[in-house]
């Protein structure tokens, strides 16, 4: 008669029995004052016990640091719930959650702390790559630090995940699109294109640059339709008509746009999109 099966399960429920009790002593000790969450042992001590049962042992983890969470407490939970996320991510490397939740709460509640954000999510994006949302918020996060080279390649990255919403894939191609800072960008992903030895990442930068290009072209071309018949353009259609332009030029990431009554274009999102839950 084979033990396996009753062993297995009965690890798990050992190791989160073995947190159950550590937080109730804890709780005892301390009192009425609150107490620091449980600290979760290296991933090597957790190995010695899970029986192989990494993933298992990684889930019944996340759960207690996720339930011990708490923004108010941050200043003293810092430490240990980095601590917990590192273990977590070791014992299940493409447990993709406690990545992005890290990459997007850190920030939040710590701006100071957006670098350990984004180290986190670079880990996530290499071991857990099925995952938009983590090169999304790693993306989010050198925006708001004003990284917008590093910002640009990462929504790049969190649009071409398999199953990615519409709306990402357009985030991330219009990107810095704005006329005001529409050349600096193109700058940024013409410097990645010459400089860079990643032949995929290579061409996504021609791309983008194609991208902004055509941006440029539709603008000057909504600009003198104005100036020829007093009035903008409903839709890029009216340049043709007008003959200002022999036709529209299509956008190498499939992204239509719209012009708004002050002669801006407008990426049109679809509302059909496959977002990964």
């Amino acid at each position: 008669m084979s033990f396996a099966l009753p062993i297995k399960i009965f690890i798990p429920l050992a190791l989160w029995a073995l947190i159950i009790t550590s937080q109730y002593q804890w709780d005892r000790l301390r009192g009425k004052t609150d107490p620091l969450p449980f600290l979760v042992p290296p991933p090597r001590t957790v190995r010695a016990i899970d029986l192989g049962l990494h993933n298992a042992a990684a889930n019944l983890l996340w759960l207690n640091t996720i339930q011990e969470f708490s923004d108010i407490r941050w200043k003293h939970y810092e430490k240990i719930f980095v601590s917990n996320i590192n273990t977590i991510n070791e014992l299940d490397p493409k447990f993709s959650y406690p990545y992005a939740f890290a990459a997007i709460i850190i920030p939040a509640i710590d701006p100071a702390k957006t670098n350990i954000a984004i180290e986190i999510g670079k880990r996530g994006v290499l071991n857990s790559p099925a995952d938009w949302r983590i090169p999304y918020y790693v993306a989010l996060d050198y925006h708001t630090l004003g990284k917008r080279a590093d910002a640009a390649r990462y929504f790049d990255i969190a649009s071409r995940v398999p199953g990615a919403p519409e709306a990402v894939k357009t985030i991330a191609a219009n990107y810095g699109a704005a006329k005001n800072i529409r050349v600096q960008t193109e700058q940024i992903w013409t410097s990645i294109y010459e400089t860079s030895n990643d032949e995929v990442l290579r061409e996504r930068a021609k791309l983008y640059i194609e991208h902004f290009q055509i941006l440029d072209i539709l603008d000057k071309a909504v600009a003198q339709y104005k100036q020829k018949t007093g009035s903008f353009p409903v839709s890029l259609d009216d340049l043709v008509k007008k003959q200002i332009i022999r036709f529209i030029p299509p956008d190498p990431f499939s992204i239509r746009y719209t012009i708004d009554q002050y002669g801006i274009l407008r990426p049109v999102i679809s509302e059909s999109s496959n977002e990964k839950n």
